[in-house]
């Protein structure tokens, strides 16, 4: 494993690198163009990546723990059709502003962030796992979220008209929320 400690990349832009297996420990990404690049299996612990422009990057496999990663419009990184190494995992991280529109992130997990004001418009999220993360304000509209996990995922507006949910686990103040979008009342 290789490890890229405490700092900041100095450059305005990485491209058409190459990073496998690395460990990324309180590094700035921070408005850093990523054009071209490949992160397989890499660690980001206490990152920042807010306002990173992945352009044509991928990312997989890759874990994200304590990282503020704000403002990235996710839709311009590559995405595999079918990883091979498994779904990135977002833990304890700010994933706020972010934007996942349009994207297929089966089995991804994003466990205990904060997700507020996230745009996962029209995204494929099955068997995703958003527990115990703060989903104020994310917009979730036309989301296929068969089999996820939403348990204790405050905020999270699911509407079971426009939204795919078979299958899904909610707590009870997620069914709640459900329930008043199409304005059933429990006596």
């Amino acid at each position: 494993m290789v490890e890229f400690p405490e700092g900041s990349w100095d450059a305005a832009s990485i491209e058409d690198a190459e990073f496998r297996d690395c460990r990324f420990t309180a590094v700035s990404f921070s408005g850093l163009e990523v054009r071209n690049c490949r992160f397989i299996e890499c660690s980001f612990l206490r990152c920042d990546l807010s306002v990173m422009q992945p352009l044509d990057s991928v990312f997989a496999g890759c874990s994200f723990e304590d990282c503020r990663i704000t403002g990235v419009a996710w839709g311009t990184a590559r995405w595999p059709k079918d990883p091979l190494y498994g779904p990135n995992r977002f833990e304890r991280s700010d994933l706020g502003l972010s934007d996942f529109s349009d994207l297929r992130l089966p089995g991804i997990v994003v466990r205990e962030c904060r997700v507020r004001e996230a745009v996962f418009r029209n995204t494929r999220l099955t068997g995703a796992d958003f527990s115990g993360s703060d989903c104020t304000g994310a917009d979730f509209g036309g989301a296929d979220l068969r089999e996820a996990r939403l348990v204790d995922a405050g905020g999270a507006h699911l509407d079971p008209r426009f939204n795919r949910l078979e299958g899904a686990v909610v707590d009870a103040a997620g069914a709640r929320r459900m329930l008043d979008a199409l304005r059933i009342e429990i006596e």
